[in-house]
């Protein structure tokens, strides 16, 4: 099959996401603090994106975007996580993917930590079964023109802050259920945004071990990371399937393991405990030095 159509017109059919691990970390309030950037209504029909851009007479290293986890745009570290690679030089953006940012802070969320047999039982059955289940049929055409909508915006103002700037290039890095968007974005062509991806990174990956998947990963094109935490899948560790059919197909390492962590840190795991910021900052490296080394190597 060819692996460089169109998103749109290869997967139509109305998404179905995975969720995390009975051991995840849960939805995280907002993080506290001022923002560098600022929530935009762009589209149409509007929708919310959260855009950074990096400090005046930075360099604009490239564009970084985010496809949030399950638990939406506003809940836990993503805008922050936005900030923090804009002052490393990357022009960020996370889009409401569900459209429904603020709403799902509060309307769908299991109770967490799973303490008790019926904990873990409400969690699988929000996550999997559940309200959330049913809320994420949401077609890959509604998310793809958010994606395109946000990547119009950012080019437009980039073009409209630095006029003789050189056309940006992207990556894209999903958290959880956004290693989907990840998969299908670098499984289509350069030209399905406007602003090119390049390759892309998946933190703790929400993606189940089915002949869907599988056909996901297949269609890959260009470099995916695969950073999975201690509680996710065999097969999307080290070895695994998925790591394994990456690897053989970009000949060289695509899986990088946070065997100490469980699913859900970078965007939900509190930073106050020392080992989770240690893998958090260590998770943010892996992103930057990723992408660059992409970029270095496009630009060969």
């Amino acid at each position: 099959k060819e692996s460089r159509r169109s998103i749109s017109d290869s997967m139509s059919e109305p998404l179905l996401p995975d969720c995390c691990t009975p051991t995840a970390h849960g939805r995280a309030a907002p993080a506290q603090g001022a923002l560098l950037g600022g929530f935009k209504t762009i589209g149409d029909p509007a929708f919310e994106s959260y855009i950074v851009f990096p400090p005046s007479g930075t360099p604009v290293l490239g564009v970084m975007f985010l496809a949030h986890d399950i638990f939406g745009l506003r809940s836990g570290r993503h805008v922050q996580i936005c900030d923090e690679l804009a002052q490393a030089g990357y022009i960020a953006a996370c889009p409401d993917l569900f459209g429904d940012g603020v709403s799902r802070a509060t309307e769908l969320n299991p109770t967490w930590p799973p303490k008790s047999l019926s904990n873990i039982l409400n969690i699988l059955c929000c996550c999997k079964l559940g309200r959330m289940f049913a809320a994420m049929k949401i077609p890959w055409g509604v998310l793809e023109s958010k994606l395109a909508a946000t990547a119009l915006y950012l080019q437009a103002e980039h073009h409209r802050r630095s006029p003789s700037a050189s056309q940006l290039e992207g990556c894209v890095v999903g958290f959880c259920w956004g290693a989907m968007v990840v998969a299908r974005l670098l499984g289509a062509s350069m030209e399905s945004l406007p602003i090119p991806i390049q390759c892309g990174v998946a933190f703790h990956p929400s993606l189940r071990i089915d002949e869907a998947n599988r056909e996901l990963i297949a269609n890959v094109a260009r470099p995916m990371l695969l950073a999975p935490a201690g509680d996710d899948p065999k097969h999307l560790q080290p070895g695994g399937e998925f790591a394994a059919a990456l690897e053989a197909k970009f000949a060289k390492p695509t899986c990088v393991p946070f065997p100490n962590m469980v699913h859900g840190w970078m965007p939900r795991g509190p930073l106050s405990e020392e080992s989770i910021k240690r893998d958090y900052d260590l998770g943010m490296s892996l992103l930057c030095s990723f992408f660059e080394e992409r970029l270095s190597d496009a630009q060969n």
